[in-house]
């Protein structure tokens, strides 16, 4: 067996929640796609305790998220790791990268011992998929998904994935993969930046949403998003994106966020082969194109960026594999 394991884990693109209303037998449910962009790299090795080295700057409540993660794992396996984290995406921003930490983690330990838990173990021990099941299932998976959220059986509030350990995550219904002729642009303007607190305290004060709104987003995503994907409709998606949008919790989402995140998306939207969306609760914000159409948002990009406008993240493609792991020693 390797004596260090490493692992690379990759971002992805929240485009909605679906129903937050409890119109149909089945909560929450989301639609999303995993990123070739800005991984998350670990490497783990057996130690005599359970230690974490950040190589990057890390928010308090992330690290004892990430701390409380390895001792479950350790747990789990009977076994105590070093782990070292030596690169992470920018946080709290719409990327999903504490999902993509926190399993990269879990993989590289179960690696390192042979992999004794499986997929759906890991999934548990993680702690995610409380609402949306994209970021965890991105993990294995990669590509376009939508998954179907958790059974209605009981009454209780509407929370995000970080503020409800799910007792199971959340099947996959659709799973297509990214096409290839696409490029993701991201930007990062001026907007608010949720962290688990404050992300509980705006789905306590925003949902449930009307009956009817709800009813509006599962349209979009699957007689609009879903096709869009399938048929490789860029034109589709536009206008699927925008209806989502236009009302339910995306809605409350960009009102959180103020004029800048708004004004970018009106900007990239007036390019009518582009699809506009903002990830997750935001604010980060992505614009889908054609390869042929790729220098228009390139070129947008770099003209905000100078104008102080946003940040440019530069372009990416959807990623269509999960996460990698890579042995760097044997005994």
């Amino acid at each position: 067996m390797p004596t260090k394991v490493e692992v690379r884990s990759f971002p992805r693109i929240h485009i909605t929640l679906v129903d937050l209303a409890g119109v149909t037998r089945r909560r929450y449910g989301g639609a999303g796609f995993a990123l070739n962009l800005f991984p998350v790299e670990v490497a783990a090795q057996v130690a005599s305790t359970n230690t974490l080295v950040w190589n990057t700057p890390i928010a308090s409540r992330d690290n004892a998220d990430t701390q409380a993660l390895l001792e479950r794992v350790s747990v789990a396996l009977g076994a105590r790791f070093a782990v070292d984290v030596r690169r992470l995406p920018l946080q709290h921003l719409g990327f999903g990268s504490k999902t993509a930490l926190l399993l990269a983690v879990s993989a590289a330990c179960n690696s390192l011992l042979g992999s004794p838990l499986g997929i759906s173990d890991l999934k548990r021990v993680s702690g995610r998929g409380g609402a949306s099941g994209i970021g965890i299932n991105a993990f294995f998976l990669g590509g376009f998904l939508i998954d179907l959220g958790h059974p209605s059986l009981f009454e209780e509030p509407f929370t995000p994935s970080s503020s409800r350990p799910p007792a199971a995550t959340p099947p996959i219904a659709v799973r297509l993969p990214f096409p290839e002729e696409w490029q993701v642009h991201l930007f990062l303007p001026d907007g608010q930046k949720y962290e688990s607190g404050e992300e509980a305290d705006f789905f306590r004060h925003n949902t449930p949403i009307p009956t009817q709104e709800a009813w509006k987003v599962l349209a979009a995503v699957y007689h609009g998003v879903l096709p869009a994907f399938l048929d490789r409709d860029l034109r589709l998606l536009r206008a699927s994106l925008r209806d989502i949008h236009a009302t339910g919790f995306k809605r409350r989402e960009l009102e959180a966020q103020g004029a800048r995140v708004n004004r970018l998306i009106e900007l990239l939207a007036e390019h009518d082969d582009v699809a506009v969306g903002m990830s997750s609760m935001g604010p980060l914000v992505y614009g889908i194109a054609s390869s042929e159409q790729a220098h228009i948002l390139h070129d947008l990009g770099k003209r905000l960026e100078s104008m102080g406008a946003a940040a440019y993240l530069g372009a990416a493609t959807g990623r269509n594999d999960g996460h990698e792991i890579g042995g760097c020693a044997h005994d």
